[in-house]
């Protein structure tokens, strides 16, 4: 009978920092309440928490402006400045919010300044 081998995975950040998550939005903030409330609960690709749980994603770094169209600011902050899935981590933002959201929208994703070692390499 063959043994198994156990793959053990190396972590960026082996034991991130836990925070509550909200209940609800604050009401009066509208469409930016409205993007948080579908991004926040999307799965780390490391952890088995929330972007909101680890503070990747902050209701407060939601920014919305209506011009020609909907302009959507989302600034996330990786839980460790080396984080390897910070790339992975915009994009799943980028995806839940085309499948959530109408079209007519532009999305401008960013990572918070001084959190990650390469956040010039993705502007």
């Amino acid at each position: 009978m063959p043994a198994t081998v156990m793959a053990t995975a190396v972590l960026s950040n082996p034991d991130p920092i836990i925070y509550p998550s909200s209940i609800t939005s604050t009401p009066c903030c509208g469409i930016a309440a409205d993007v948080y409330d579908i991004i926040k609960d999307i799965k780390d690709p490391e952890h088995p928490y929330t972007l909101e749980e680890l503070k990747v994603v902050e209701e407060d770094k939601v920014n919305v402006k209506l011009d020609d169209c909907l302009l959507i600011t989302v600034e996330f902050t990786p839980t460790v400045p080396h984080c390897s899935l910070a790339t992975l981590i915009g994009l799943c933002i980028r995806i839940k919010l085309e499948r959530c959201l109408p079209d007519n929208f532009k999305l401008q994703l960013h990572i918070s300044k001084g959190s990650h070692s390469t956040e010039e390499d993705s502007e």
